[in-house]
C-alpha cells in the first residue's frame, strides 16, 4: 500500500511539472510556447482523400518541399512549393497513387510538418 501511495505522489508531481499546474485547479495544461506569435501549422485535407490533397499553412512558406512516402519510407513523390501565403490553399494531385496509407512531409528551412494520409 505504501508503494502505491508513493507511486501516486510521483505521478501527481510529474503532472504538475509537465503541465505547470496545480493538479486540482482544472486547468487543461496548455502551455503557450509561441507567446505573441502565430503558431506555425500546416493543415492537410481531406483525409481520407480520393485524388487531390489540399495543403494550407498558417503562416507564409517559401521554398517548401512536399515529400510523399509510402509506409515503408520510400519517397515516391517530391515537389517544390516556391511560395505559399498563410491561409492560401495548395492542391497536389495524388490520383497516380494506389489505395493505401502515405506519409506527407512539408519541409521548409529547419521545420517539418508531417501528416499520415489515406488514399481511397
Amino acid at each position: 500500500m505504501r508503494y502505491l501511495m508513493i507511486f501516486f505522489l510521483l505521478l501527481v508531481m510529474n503532472r504538475e511539472q509537465a503541465f505547470g499546474q496545480d493538479a486540482n485547479n482544472g486547468d487543461q495544461g496548455n502551455i503557450d510556447l509561441t507567446a505573441g506569435t502565430v503558431a506555425e501549422t500546416v493543415r492537410f485535407y481531406p483525409n481520407p482523400l480520393t485524388n487531390v490533397l489540399s495543403i494550407t499553412p498558417s503562416v507564409d512558406m517559401t521554398n517548401a518541399f512536399l515529400f510523399v512516402s509510402d509506409v515503408r519510407g520510400r519517397v515516391i513523390a517530391k515537389t517544390l512549393i516556391p511560395h505559399l501565403d498563410g491561409g492560401q490553399e495548395y492542391q497536389y494531385g495524388m490520383n497516380d497513387l494506389s489505395t493505401g496509407i502515405y506519409v506527407c512531409v512539408i519541409q521548409t528551412g529547419d521545420k517539418q510538418f508531417v501528416q499520415r494520409i489515406m488514399v481511397q
